[in-house]
C-alpha cells in the first residue's frame, strides 16, 4: 500500500513530495505515539489478541476510506471551507492507518511470541519475518501495477486482505478466551 501512497497524494490532492513527506512524517509520529503511549496503556486492559485485532479492523477501515477520503470529507465536513473538508478526511483516515497498523503489528507479534513456545520463538519469528520481506518484496511492484490500473484498487485489496486477517484474529481470540475460561 506504502508504494501507491505517493501517487495517490499527488494525483488526487495535487501534493508535491513537501506535502507528502509531511503527511508521512505524520503518519509516522502517529505511530511512535500509538506504540510508546497508547499501546502500552492497551496491554493493561486488553489481550494481545484484542489488540490485534481491533488494530486489524482499524487498517482494514482506514485501507477501504483512503482512496474515497476527499469524497468523504466533502460529504461529512462541508462548512470547513473549499480545500479543508478533504484534508480533514484524509488526517482521520491516516490517523485510523497508523493507529491500526502500530495495534496490529505490536498485537500480532505478541500473539507470536506467547503462542510459542521458548525453543520456538525464534524459529516463529523468522517466519514471521520472513513473511513480513515477501510481501514488502512481492507488494511494491504489484500494487504500483495495480494503481496504474485502477487508483483505488491497492488499498481496496488491502482492505479486503485486511478482512482475512480480522477473521484469522477472531478465531484466535475466540481459542484464547475458550482455553482461558477452561
Amino acid at each position: 500500500m506504502q508504494v501507491a501512497f505517493i501517487p495517490f497524494v499527488a494525483d488526487t490532492y495535487q501534493y508535491g513530495a513537501s506535502e507528502a513527506g509531511l503527511l508521512l512524517t505524520y503518519i509516522g509520529v502517529l505511530g511512535v505515539l500509538n506504540q510508546g503511549l497508547v499501546v502500552r496503556a492497551l496491554t493493561k486492559r486488553l489481550s494481545d489478541a484484542r489488540i490485534a485485532l481491533a488494530g486489524a479492523g482499524l487498517l482494514t477501515v482506514a485501507l477501504a476510506a483512503l482512496p474515497f477520503a476527499a469524497a468523504l470529507g466533502r460529504a461529512l465536513f462541508p462548512a470547513i471551507g473549499p480545500a479543508g473538508p478533504e484534508v480533514v478526511a484524509l488526517l482521520l483516515v491516516l490517523a485510523g492507518l497508523s493507529t491500526g497498523n502500530g495495534w496490529l503489528g505490536v498485537g500480532a507479534s505478541a500473539l507470536v511470541s506467547t503462542s510459542a513456545d521458548e525453543a520456538g520463538q525464534g524459529s516463529a519469528f523468522g517466519v514471521t519475518q520472513g513473511a513480513g520481506s515477501l510481501g514488502r518484496t512481492v507488494g511494491p511492484p504489484l500494487m504500483t501495477a495495480l494503481y496504474v490500473a485502477a487508483t483505488a484498487v491497492p488499498f481496496l485489496l488491502g482492505a479486503t486482505l485486511g478482512i482475512a486477517v480480522v477473521a484469522v484474529l477472531v478465531s484466535i481470540a475466540r481459542r484464547l478466551a475458550a482455553t482461558a475460561a477452561a
